[in-house]
């Protein structure tokens, strides 16, 4: 019988991929899937991501960056980011078990107009801003899972988060989670043991009415959940 475990973790997560590296450890999977599909990942290692990504660096400085702004974005970009796809995929090698890519295969576009967008908003006053919150180690350090924890737990707040969040959680087709479970419930098909979903943590949090998020439609399975900031 599969016992189905999902591991909530924040994208931005500076220290990830070690926490991760850990998690998987403590909860010894026999099969893992991720957010993820093969057309994101093999676009985050293309040269179009790269491109895309030197061009937001390029206008950062030409708006004024400091070199410690666009060295910490340059190592987020082309370095952290994807940890939470790569280290799985890592652990599910070593390990030799099923490691699956689950998320709606339109979520790439969504990923490709966010970094254009991203580029194209870009103003002076906001570099500006940069500037000051990242020579404040206490606002650059912040704990990206303050406001799960926060949430977690409160039946109430999470169903409003949920309701706060909804485009984003439908994704650009408006199945994203529809197609996440319908992908994962595929994947578990003949597992005997503990599986570990790998996803960001919005996508766990618990709405039994609307059943609007991947956690509560696979509500069926009975699954845990945990913070990757708790292992």
């Amino acid at each position: 019988m599969v016992s189905l475990h999902f591991i909530g973790v924040s994208h931005n997560d500076r220290s990830g991929a070690e926490r991760l590296e850990r998690a998987l450890e403590v909860e010894d999977p026999v099969s893992i899937s991720v957010e993820s599909s093969l057309g994101l990942v093999a676009y985050m290692q293309s040269p179009a991501f790269r491109v895309g990504r030197e061009a937001y660096l390029r206008k950062l400085m030409f708006y004024g960056a400091r070199p410690h702004v666009t060295g910490a974005l340059r190592k987020k970009f082309f370095e952290l980011d994807g940890y939470d796809v790569r280290v799985p995929q890592e652990f599910a090698r070593k390990k030799q078990i099923p490691f699956f890519l689950i998320d709606d295969p339109a979520q790439v576009e969504v990923v490709k107009q966010s970094i254009i967008e991203e580029t194209r908003s870009l103003r002076r006053d906001y570099v500006a801003n940069l500037n000051i919150a990242y020579a404040r180690p206490d606002l650059y350090l912040e704990d990206p899972y303050n406001a799960q924890r926060a949430l977690w737990g409160d039946a109430k707040r999470e169903a409003q988060e949920v309701f706060n969040n909804l485009t984003h959680i439908k994704g650009s087709s408006g199945r994203r989670e529809d197609i996440a479970a319908e992908n994962l419930r595929r994947a578990s098909e003949g597992i005997e043991g503990k599986f570990v979903h790998v996803c960001g943590a919005g996508h766990l949090l618990q709405d039994p009415q609307y059943r609007e998020t991947l956690f509560s439609k696979l509500a069926d399975f009975s699954p845990t959940r945990k913070l990757l900031c708790d292992y």
